[in-house]
């Protein structure tokens, strides 16, 4: 599994457990064992950070060859249709050595379910299809439910007794609302923050739908990491999401006559960012 904002994770799916220790990815290693060709236990540990590797010394040697597997990012469709998700592997490994998996996480936070692989084709409403000569693995999905939302992880892996290396994750949205573009405001300092040395900013972005949002903020046209805190995940009420995300600045940085830009981009249908910005021209004056 390899979740945008999770670095170190073990899964244990026979028991329904799951636990989130950190955030940012690199790998993702499943170890499996196959009972009448059903997978029926999976333990994923994903690693980000080499120095990781102190506390889980086996893992070194399994990551130091670990095959790339690359998905898309996100993928919207309707119910009632069929939709079909891909993965590729990174140039330097090919499909016919591997054997190609897929899982889902229907929501952040809860266990990643066993799918399917290359070998059992069709699962109910769930299709493989791999194209080792092109390095293609395909999941058709047909007559899609509001339910078949979620991230679909395609994995590799040698043997059953192997780790299987997950992609980031192709997040699949089945829409039941009309895609709605984000209304954004952004709060200046408040007027108790005026007697502070750094001013926080709020932005909130409303009223959209799905949640396939990314933000960030820029200081002088650069993009500004520090001091920035956003939502790990957008907050769904009735039927739309909304997201916050706030910024700390030094008095310098404010007081100047460049305007804080906060950047935006509905990640659909090819979307661009847009900007909201604030001019910071002496809000308040420090004492």
């Amino acid at each position: 599994m390899l979740l945008t904002d999770l670095c170190l994770s073990c899964l244990l799916h026979s028991g329904g457990f799951c636990t989130f220790i950190h955030k940012q990815t690199h790998h993702c290693v499943v170890h499996q064992s196959k009972l009448s060709h059903i997978f029926t236990s999976h333990i994923c540990v994903i690693l980000q950070r080499w120095d990781i590797l102190k506390l889980y010394p086996p893992c070194a040697a399994g990551l130091a060859a670990a095959p790339e597997v690359l998905q898309s990012g996100e993928q919207t469709s309707h119910p009632g249709v069929t939709v079909t998700l891909g993965c590729s592997m990174a140039p330097g490994f090919s499909m016919s050595s591997y054997t190609m998996l897929w899982y889902r996480q229907t929501l952040y936070g809860t266990p990643i379910e066993y799918l399917t692989n290359e070998f059992e084709k069709v699962v109910g409403r769930f299709q493989s299809f791999l194209d080792a000569s092109n390095n293609n693995f395909s999941l058709e999905i047909t007559k899609l439910l509001l339910n078949d939302s979620g991230t679909y992880y395609c994995a590799s892996t040698v043997t059953n007794s192997n780790p299987a290396y997950f992609g980031q994750g192709t997040k699949l949205t089945v829409l039941e609302y009309n895609v709605t573009a984000p209304t954004v405001k952004i709060l200046p300092p408040s007027s108790k923050e005026c007697k502070n040395k750094k001013k926080t900013l709020v932005c909130v972005a409303s009223g959209f739908y799905p949640d396939h949002v990314s933000v960030f903020w820029q200081i002088d046209e650069v993009t500004e990491t520090n001091g920035v805190a956003t939502d790990n995940n957008a907050v769904r009420k009735n039927e739309s999401y909304s997201i916050t995300s706030r910024l700390r600045v030094s008095a310098k940085d404010w007081l100047t006559e460049t305007p804080l830009v906060f950047r935006y981009k509905p990640n659909n249908h090819g979307s661009a960012h847009k900007n909201k910005s604030i001019n910071r021209v002496f809000c308040c004056t420090l004492t």
